[in-house]
């Protein structure tokens, strides 16, 4: 969020809805969301149906995460 936002509030409610666990989940069985980004979706048995038809998809995923970092800077 831009901290220039004069409408942060409503900012940081649209940044909640669109990363929370539910929206993600939807997206990711009923829309077909590519490479979900939250562990939770890797153990919801709906999604790893889905995922039958890309063997290997989830294994490589929990291969990988371990060594996946996210790096969060200050442009100050």
């Amino acid at each position: 969020m831009n901290s220039l936002s004069t409408h942060k509030e409503e900012v940081w409610q649209f940044m909640q809805y669109f990363t929370s666990k539910e929206f993600l989940l939807w997206g990711a069985v009923t829309r077909k969301m590519v490479d979900p980004p939250r562990m939770s979706i890797f153990s919801d048995q709906t999604f790893l149906t889905l995922m039958k038809d890309a063997p290997g998809y989830p294994g490589t995923f929990h291969k990988t995460d371990p060594g996946t970092h996210v790096f969060f800077y200050s442009s100050c």
